[in-house]
């Protein structure tokens, strides 16, 4: 029951073709592009995209914030935000 109850809480992370080189590789917040080189990173999940017959799933990376506030994931100012990756609800 706290695997059903976690999915319906957490949202999926962006698909693959919406993060950027650092958020594919765990170096960023795949919600906020925020570093994680200096904090301890959260998973976040299985991005989940692909190219032609290539499955491209990669699992994603979340900072303390996101993590805990869901509400960074939606802030205008965030790098996601900015780049049109993430819209508000």
């Amino acid at each position: 029951m706290g695997a059903a109850r976690d999915a319906a809480v957490t949202p999926d992370p962006p698909p693959v073709g919406d993060l950027s080189k650092a958020q594919y590789d765990g170096w960023a917040c795949c919600w906020c592009g925020s570093s994680l080189l200096s904090v301890k990173a959260v998973p976040a999940g299985v991005s989940r995209g692909s190219s032609g017959v290539h499955v491209l799933d990669i699992e994603v990376w979340a900072c303390p914030g996101c993590a805990v506030a869901p509400q960074c994931r939606t802030e205008e100012g965030s790098p996601a935000a900015r780049a049109g990756r993430i819209r508000g609800t």
